[in-house]
Protein backbone atom coordinates (compact mmCIF):
# COMPACT_ATOMS: atom_id res chain seq x y z
CA UNK A 1 0.00 0.00 0.00
CA UNK A 2 1.57 3.24 -0.99
CA UNK A 3 -1.25 5.73 -1.44
CA UNK A 4 -2.04 4.81 -5.05
CA UNK A 5 -5.15 3.06 -6.41
CA UNK A 6 -6.39 0.53 -3.88
CA UNK A 7 -3.95 1.77 -1.21
CA UNK A 8 -4.22 4.12 1.71
CA UNK A 9 -5.12 7.70 0.83
CA UNK A 10 -3.06 10.60 2.16
CA UNK A 11 -5.86 11.66 4.54
CA UNK A 12 -6.19 8.09 5.86
CA UNK A 13 -2.41 7.95 6.35
CA UNK A 14 -2.50 11.23 8.31
CA UNK A 15 -5.27 9.79 10.51
CA UNK A 16 -3.24 6.64 11.16
CA UNK A 17 -0.18 8.72 12.04
CA UNK A 18 -2.17 10.44 14.81
CA UNK A 19 -2.71 7.04 16.48
CA UNK A 20 0.78 5.65 15.82
CA UNK A 21 3.25 4.85 18.55
CA UNK A 22 6.83 5.92 17.98
CA UNK A 23 9.58 3.41 18.77
CA UNK A 24 13.20 4.53 18.93
CA UNK A 25 16.07 2.36 17.67
CA UNK A 26 16.66 -0.54 20.06
CA UNK A 27 13.17 -0.51 21.62
CA UNK A 28 11.21 -3.76 21.65
CA UNK A 29 7.87 -3.65 19.83
CA UNK A 30 6.62 -7.12 20.81
CA UNK A 31 8.10 -10.26 22.34
CA UNK A 32 8.20 -13.80 20.99
CA UNK A 33 5.71 -16.01 22.84
CA UNK A 34 3.45 -13.27 24.17
CA UNK A 35 -0.30 -13.65 23.57
CA UNK A 36 -2.00 -11.27 21.15
CA UNK A 37 -5.00 -10.83 18.89
CA UNK A 38 -3.86 -7.62 17.21
CA UNK A 39 -2.20 -6.64 13.97
CA UNK A 40 0.42 -3.95 13.55
CA UNK A 41 0.96 -1.57 10.66
CA UNK A 42 4.50 -0.27 10.18
CA UNK A 43 3.97 3.21 8.76
CA UNK A 44 7.69 3.80 8.34
CA UNK A 45 10.99 2.62 9.67
CA UNK A 46 13.05 -0.55 9.91
CA UNK A 47 12.56 -3.40 12.36
CA UNK A 48 14.59 -6.45 13.26
CA UNK A 49 12.79 -9.79 13.48
CA UNK A 50 14.35 -12.01 16.15
CA UNK A 51 13.72 -15.67 16.93
CA UNK A 52 15.47 -17.21 19.91
CA UNK A 53 17.35 -13.90 20.28
CA UNK A 54 18.90 -14.15 16.78
CA UNK A 55 18.10 -11.60 14.08
CA UNK A 56 16.51 -13.59 11.24
CA UNK A 57 15.61 -10.65 9.01
CA UNK A 58 15.19 -6.90 8.79
CA UNK A 59 11.98 -5.37 7.46
CA UNK A 60 12.23 -1.86 6.03
CA UNK A 61 9.56 0.19 4.44
CA UNK A 62 6.24 1.89 4.68
CA UNK A 63 2.72 0.60 5.24
CA UNK A 64 3.67 -3.00 6.00
CA UNK A 65 1.43 -5.25 8.09
CA UNK A 66 3.08 -7.20 10.91
CA UNK A 67 1.79 -9.96 13.20
CA UNK A 68 -0.40 -11.77 10.67
CA UNK A 69 0.70 -15.26 11.74
CA UNK A 70 -0.31 -14.71 15.35
CA UNK A 71 -3.52 -12.93 14.42
CA UNK A 72 -4.90 -15.29 11.79
CA UNK A 73 -3.65 -18.53 13.39
CA UNK A 74 -4.70 -17.47 16.93
CA UNK A 75 -1.18 -18.17 18.17
CA UNK A 76 1.26 -16.41 20.44
CA UNK A 77 3.80 -14.10 18.81
CA UNK A 78 6.21 -16.16 16.71
CA UNK A 79 9.03 -13.59 16.85
CA UNK A 80 10.33 -10.60 18.75
CA UNK A 81 10.29 -7.30 16.88
CA UNK A 82 12.83 -4.61 17.74
CA UNK A 83 13.09 -1.15 16.16
CA UNK A 84 16.27 -0.85 14.10
CA UNK A 85 15.53 2.79 13.31
CA UNK A 86 12.86 5.21 14.50
CA UNK A 87 9.54 3.51 13.65
CA UNK A 88 5.93 4.60 13.50
CA UNK A 89 3.61 1.67 14.26
CA UNK A 90 -0.17 1.52 14.56
CA UNK A 91 -1.65 -1.26 16.68
CA UNK A 92 -4.93 -2.46 15.16
CA UNK A 93 -7.08 -4.12 17.79
CA UNK A 94 -9.01 -7.31 17.00
CA UNK A 95 -12.35 -5.58 17.66
CA UNK A 96 -11.60 -2.94 15.01
CA UNK A 97 -10.65 -5.58 12.45
CA UNK A 98 -13.90 -7.43 13.16
CA UNK A 99 -15.86 -4.18 12.66
CA UNK A 100 -14.12 -3.54 9.35
CA UNK A 101 -14.75 -7.09 8.12
CA UNK A 102 -18.41 -6.96 9.19
CA UNK A 103 -18.88 -3.74 7.21
CA UNK A 104 -17.61 -5.35 3.99
CA UNK A 105 -20.24 -6.67 1.59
Amino acid sequence: MNGNAGGITQSQLEGLRRTARIYQAGEFICLEGEPTRDLMLLLQGAIEVLQNEDVVKVIRGQQIFLGQISFFASKRRTATLRAKTRCEIVLIREERIEQLLAAMP
